[in-house]
């Protein structure tokens, strides 16, 4: 019996040890790593760092506020620019049919629904349209509808092949929003 007892006490006296060692090497790691965290030129460093990312957002800010004046008065201008609401369906109507026949395409399906944003003093219309016609016509009226004097908001295209055409014949689903003062 006391045999096993000493056999006993030295597994759990061997067991210590090696838990002890452990923690020992694991303390001196831990000590290590904080230590080349915490120096103080690293401290310096990610103070300085962080101090030109605030000294940058600071200036940015600085600069935005400098320039509101203007840019409000560019929103106004724009909002000013805008057709009046009593144009709104013939001022799109004619002006994407121009825009169409000019490029060479066939226009089919336009649908509107409106939204009125009193907040702001404007009528927001959205339009679906489909036309048809070759690439390059295509193209062109895309091109276009960007350089009238209407503002279009292309939200979404959608091209497919169209059957009834030969060869060259696509069919291209516009959804666009432009806007009115009201």
């Amino acid at each position: 019996m006391s045999r096993d007892f000493k056999v006993q006490k030295r597994l759990i006296l061997s067991t210590l040890c090696v838990v002890l060692l452990g923690d020992l090497v694991l303390g001196i790691v831990s000590w290590r790593f904080n230590r080349e965290l915490a120096s103080p030129q690293t401290v310096l460093a990610q103070a300085r760092l962080r101090e030109k990312t605030l000294d940058a957002a600071v200036q940015r800010a600085l600069k935005i506020r400098k320039s509101y004046p203007e840019v409000a008065k560019q929103c106004d201008d724009f909002e000013k620019a805008l057709q009046p609401v009593s144009e709104k369906y013939s001022s799109i109507l004619t002006d994407l049919g121009v825009l169409a026949k000019k490029a060479g395409l066939e226009t089919e399906g336009k649908t509107f629904r409106e939204t009125d944003l009193k907040e702001r003093g404007l009528a927001e219309v959205y339009v679906e349209m489909t036309v048809a016609g070759n690439y390059a016509s295509i193209v062109q009226f895309i091109n276009e509808l960007q350089r009238t004097e209407n503002f279009y908001v292309l939200e979404e295209l959608s091209l497919a092949s169209e059957a009834k055409t030969s060869g060259n014949g696509l069919k291209l689903t516009l959804h666009l929003k432009t806007y009115f003062r009201s």
